[in-house]
C-alpha cells in the first residue's frame, strides 16, 4: 500500500472516528439513570415473558404485542440471559426488575447494548451513503445526525421507536445501492432490514411498498420486466424468511397472530382515542409542527433552504438521490398524517432522511462555509444538550417559543421525561407512600418506596406532571403545597411533586 493511499484512508477514517466519539459520547453518557419511558416498563416485562416463551418452547407466547417489538424483545432477551449467566458466575444476585436498587443498572445495561446496535447501524449508513452519493455527503449527514438533540434523546429510550427508524432507513438506503450495483448480496440485505424494522414496529413494513413501487416504475422505464421481477421476488422472500426465523408465534399460531396485527392496524388509523385531541384539519399538519419544535434551529433552517433550492431547481438535471429521499420522508408522513393515532416520538421516521437530503445540498457550500454550519450546529446543539439533559426527549424549540408555547397549543407531550429525577429526589426523604395518577411507571421502577396507583390516605406526596391533555398540573385534595418541580434549564417545569398535609 502506497503512503498516498495510507494517508487517503487515514483522511476518511479519522473523521468517521470523531463523528462515532460524538454519536456514543452524547448517547451514552449517564444511561440508566436518566429517564424510563412510558412504555419502556412494559418491554422489560415482555422480554422476561417471550425469554420464558422461547426456554419453554411456548412459541404461542413470543407474540407479546402488537407492535409487536419482536427485535427489541430478541436482544433484551440475549442481554438478560448474558448478564444472569455472568452474575451467576460471579455468584452474585440476579437483578430484579422488582429492585428498584437494581433497576437503574437493569436499564444502563439495556440502553447500552440498544446504543451500540442503533451505533452499528448509523455506520452501516454512513458507508452506504457514502457509496450512493459521497463521502462527504455521509461526514456531514453523520455529523448531524450524531449532534441532532431530540434524536439523540429517544435513542438513549429503551423502546422501539429508534430501532424501527434505523433499520427502516437502512433497508431504504440499501435498496438504493442496489439500484447501481444490483448484487444479489444487498438485495437479499434490502429484505432483511425491512423484515426488522417491521418486526420492531409494525409501521416499518411502509417502506417495503415504497420500495417495490419504485422498482415498479424502473421497470416501467428501463423495460427490464425479469430483473426487477427477480429483485422484487428476492426482496419478498428476504422479508418474509426473516419474519417467520425471528416471529416464532408464526411457526405455531400464523392466522391468529396476523388477525391481531391487522386489526392493530385498522384500529390506529381509524379508531384511537388520542384522535379527539388531534382532530382535522390540525392533524393533517401535526408532524409538521412538531417537526419544527423538535429540529435543531440549524437543521430546520437547513432542510427549508434545501427544501426550496430542489424546489427552484426541478427542471434541471437534479440529483435523483434527493427525490429518493424525499419519496421515503413523502410516504411516511402520508400513511402517520392518515392515521388518527398520533404522537410526537413517531416523527423520528422523518429526522435520519430529512438530514440526509439536507447533507446532499450542504455538501455543495463551499468548505469555509460549510465549516460555519457545522460549527453553528455544534454550539446550538450543546447549548441544547446542557439545558435539556438528562432528558433530551422533552427538547422544545427555544425558537418556537419552548415547551411552554408547545403547551398552550396542545402539542406538548411527557412520556416520561423527569420522573426518574423526582423519584431521586424523594429516596432521599425517606420512605413515604407516593400517589402517581400519571406516568406511574416512569416513576416506580426508580422509587424506593410504595407508589400507588389510587389515591389513599397514606399518600405523603402526589407526583404529576404537565401533558397535552392538561395545561397545568393535577391538584389532590388535600395535596397542594408544593415541594419540588423538575424540568429542563431555563423552561417551564414538567413535573410537580405535591405535599400531602393530612398525611
Amino acid at each position: 500500500m502506497s503512503l498516498m493511499t495510507r494517508n487517503l484512508q487515514t483522511k476518511r477514517v479519522l473523521p468517521i472516528l470523531l463523528i462515532l466519539i460524538i454519536y456514543l459520547s452524547a448517547r451514552l453518557f449517564g444511561l440508566g439513570t436518566d429517564i424510563l419511558n412510558s412504555d419502556g416498563a412494559r418491554w422489560y416485562r415482555r422480554s422476561e415473558n417471550f425469554l420464558q416463551a422461547i426456554k419453554t418452547a411456548d412459541f404461542a407466547s413470543t407474540y407479546q404485542h402488537y407492535q409487536p417489538g419482536v427485535t427489541l424483545m430478541w436482544v433484551n432477551s440475549v442481554t438478560r440471559k448474558a448478564v444472569w449467566e455472568a452474575q451467576d458466575w460471579l455468584k452474585t444476585p440476579r437483578w430484579s426488575l422488582e429492585n428498584s436498587q437494581d433497576f437503574p443498572k437493569i436499564n444502563a445495561v439495556s440502553t447500552t447494548i440498544l446504543v451500540l446496535i442503533l451505533s452499528v447501524l448509523f455506520i452501516y449508513q454512513m458507508f452506504v451513503i457514502s457509496r450512493i452519493t459521497s463521502v462527504k455527503v455521509a461526514l456531514i449527514y453523520g455529523f448531524f445526525v450524531s449532534t441532532e438533540p431530540y434524536l439523540i434523546g429517544i435513542d438513549r429510550w429503551f423502546h422501539l421507536t429508534s430501532l424501527e427508524s434505523y433499520l427502516a432507513f437502512s433497508a431504504y438506503l440499501t435498496y438504493l445501492y442496489s439500484l447501481a450495483n444490483r448484487t444479489k448480496l444487498s438485495t437479499v440485505a434490502t429484505g432483511v432490514l425491512v423484515a426488522l424494522s417491521a418486526l420492531s414496529k409494525l409501521t416499518g413494513i411502509v417502506v417495503l411498498p415504497l420500495i417495490l413501487l419504485t422498482e415498479g416504475v424502473r421497470t416501467y422505464y428501463s423495460r427490464k420486466f425479469r430483473r426487477s421481477f427477480v429483485s422484487a421476488a428476492i426482496i419478498i422472500v428476504s422479508f418474509v424468511v426473516t419474519s417467520f426465523i425471528l416471529f416464532p408465534a408464526l411457526w405455531v399460531d400464523f392466522s391468529s397472530v396476523m388477525q391481531k396485527l391487522s386489526s392493530a392496524v385498522v384500529s390506529a388509523v381509524n379508531d384511537d382515542p388520542r384522535a379527539q385531541y388531534f382532530n382535522p384539519p390540525f392533524s393533517y399538519i401535526y408532524y409538521l409542527v412538531i417537526l419544527v419544535y423538535k429540529l435543531s434551529p440549524v437543521t430546520l433552517f437547513y432542510f427549508v433552504a434545501s427544501l426550496v433550492l430542489f424546489i427552484r431547481q426541478l427542471r434541471r438535471k437534479e440529483p435523483v438521490q434527493g427525490k429518493f429521499v424525499l419519496a421515503y420522508l413523502l410516504t411516511f408522513f402520508l400513511v402517520l398524517t392518515a392515521s388518527t393515532k398520533k404522537i410526537d416520538r413517531y416523527c423520528l421516521v422523518f429526522i435520519q432522511p430529512l438530514i440526509l437530503f439536507s447533507s446532499i445540498y450542504l455538501s455543495k457550500l463551499r468548505n469555509k462555509t460549510l465549516v460555519a454550519v457545522i460549527v453553528l450546529q455544534l454550539l446550538t446543539s450543546g447549548f441544547i444538550y446542557f439545558k435539556d439533559f438528562p432528558a433530551l426527549s422533552g427538547y422544545y424549540s427555544p425558537i418556537f417559543g419552548d415547551a411552554q408555547t408547545a403547551l398552550n397549543i396542545g402539542v406538548y407531550e411527557n412520556s416520561g421525561e423527569y420522573f426518574a429525577q423526582a423519584a431521586f429526589y424523594l429516596n432521599n426523604k425517606g420512605r413515604a407512600d407516593v400517589y402517581m395518577p400519571d406516568n406511574y411507571e416512569s416513576f416506580k421502577y426508580f422509587y424506593r418506596a410504595n407508589t400507588l396507583r389510587d389515591f389513599s390516605p397514606s399518600a405523603k406526596y402526589v407526583v404529576t406532571s404537565v401533558d397535552f391533555d392538561r395545561k397545568t398540573p393535577r391538584i389532590i385534595n388535600g395535596c397542594g403545597k408544593l415541594d419540588q418541580s423538575f424540568g429542563p434549564k431555563g423552561s417551564i417545569s414538567y413535573v410537580y411533586i405535591y405535599e400531602c398535609t393530612s398525611y
